[in-house]
């Protein structure tokens, strides 16, 4: 591995010049650009690697990020796209991502975690997506690190997804298409949580303003294996929808298959749209593609990162929350 003072001597510059380009921030550079440039070529040709124990003494940051993780299910799911681009991100700026495991996301889960209380991050990701009760926060304040929410709506700190208008978009293209009787299903989750609550206020909001007729199945969590009959009872009934709004792909996927083997027809007779994160289970054998309100991980992944960055250097300050907006996706079963 080569040293700083290999690189000095091919480049023909001092060696505290070198240090200061490779291991300082751009705004204690004194050097050219071409000076710069001149010092990393050499530095890539060396395959120079910088000391990061020495520097992270003089920056007095870990130059790691941590990711909180552990039980509850999947209360804590993180879309391993968006760890993937925030990681990357990161990266290309010196920081690591971690993961920080618990138990349970309670106040003695928290504070007896020995990986937060030696601090040993810069900043702690935390993604929740249940009811945070209030002494949870007081917890997380108490460990003295900076932090930032993901996929959780508030003013402040957060960079969450826009539930709202995902649901907004999927009623307007459905109305578009001359639907005038629409239902929201889902048969997951059997409560309520902040992303389901916020999707169904922009459902009735929307529907409401466009006079549509609009219907509500959820609150009961039906098994995977059960689906299959308690739709087919929706879909005999009179009234039946027109238009289905799935809360996830698995519910979407199902309930064309089980119009499919009633005989109807998707789109004419039934229309389904569906919430989802990712295009890879948009594709069924011999069934129609599933329109969808789609979030981009990637790009979420790097807004986090950019909040993360800017939090760090400035850990005190408060930072207007970042609003991830779905793009609708066409497919053939609208």
């Amino acid at each position: 591995m080569s040293t700083i003072v290999e690189i000095a001597k091919r480049a023909g510059v001092s060696h505290q010049l070198v240090s200061n380009v490779l291991n300082s921030g751009n705004n204690r550079i004194r050097a050219s650009k071409a000076t710069q440039e001149k010092i990393h070529r050499i530095a890539k040709e060396l395959a120079y690697r910088p000391h990061r124990a020495s520097q992270m003494l003089r920056e007095n940051l870990f130059r790691s990020v941590g990711v909180l993780i552990g039980g509850d299910g999947n209360a804590f799911y993180v879309p391993q796209q968006v760890l993937t681009s925030l990681s990357q991100t990161l990266s290309r700026e010196g920081y690591t991502t971690t993961l920080v495991g618990i138990e349970g996301f309670n106040p003695k889960s928290i504070l007896e975690c020995e990986f937060l209380k030696t601090r040993m991050v810069d900043l702690l990701l935390i993604s929740y997506v249940l009811p945070i009760p209030s002494d949870i926060f007081e917890s997380i304040q108490n460990i003295d690190i900076p932090t930032l929410w993901l996929m959780r709506k508030t003013e402040h700190d957060a960079v969450y997804i826009d539930e709202k208008g995902g649901s907004s978009q999927l009623v307007h293209h459905l109305v578009e298409k001359g639907h005038r009787r629409i239902t929201f299903v889902d048969y997951t989750y059997g409560m309520m949580h902040p992303a389901l609550e916020e999707r169904l206020k922009g459902f009735d909001e929307i529907t409401s303003k466009l006079g549509v007729e609009a219907h509500r199945i959820i609150g009961t969590s039906v098994p995977r294996n059960q689906r299959f009959s308690v739709i087919e009872n929706l879909l005999k009934q009179k009234d039946r929808p027109h238009a289905i709004i799935a809360n996830s792909m698995s519910n979407a996927q199902i309930i064309i298959q089980t119009a499919h083997h009633l005989g109807l027809n998707i789109p004419k007779d039934l229309a389904v749209v569906s919430f989802d994160e990712h295009l890879e289970n948009n594709h069924m054998v011999s069934l129609p593609t599933i329109t969808c309100a789609i979030r981009s991980n990637t790009d979420f992944g790097v807004a986090v990162a950019a909040m993360t960055l800017e939090k760090i250097q400035n850990p005190n300050s408060v930072l207007t929350s970042k609003c991830m907006p779905y793009d609708l996706v066409l497919g053939g079963s609208t």
